[in-house]
């Protein structure tokens, strides 16, 4: 699925979090409830977005005596990997190394995350040496 991905837009991405937050299927009204509360959408309007997305592949729907049961098609951890990817492509040449600089000279970095951050890649430098 991962190949085929497409960005969701805001609302889309507003039901698949409620669907990854339960981790087990849904009803409508359920996905209905998980929303925030100023989404007062239609019943409707979330069948819609629940239908554009099972044709995108990013739900399932099983059918559980009257009712439609919603599941996530994709983890949040494909869709957060793929989009962060996609962002990387699309403005940083695929480079961690550039982006990394682009927001370090753009904010305001201090010691501590300095230190965080070299943490983070000394942690990340031991796995790959225990890994290979």
């Amino acid at each position: 699925m991962t190949r085929s991905m497409k960005r969701l837009p805001d609302a889309e991405l507003e039901i698949m979090n409620v669907l990854w937050e339960a981790d087990c299927p849904l009803s409508r009204a359920d996905i209905e409830s998980g929303l925030a509360e100023s989404k007062a959408w239609a019943p409707t309007t979330v069948l819609t977005f629940l239908s554009r997305l099972m044709e995108k592949g990013y739900v399932l729907c099983e059918k559980h005596g009257r009712f439609n049961m919603y599941a996530a098609g994709v983890s949040k951890q494909q869709y957060l990997e793929w989009e962060n990817q996609t962002f990387l492509d699309r403005f940083y040449d695929s480079s961690v190394t550039n982006f990394v600089a682009a927001a370090c000279l753009s904010q305001n970095v201090t010691e501590s995350d300095i230190d965080e951050l070299q943490r983070l890649l000394t942690g990340m430098k031991l796995e790959k040496e225990l890994d290979g």
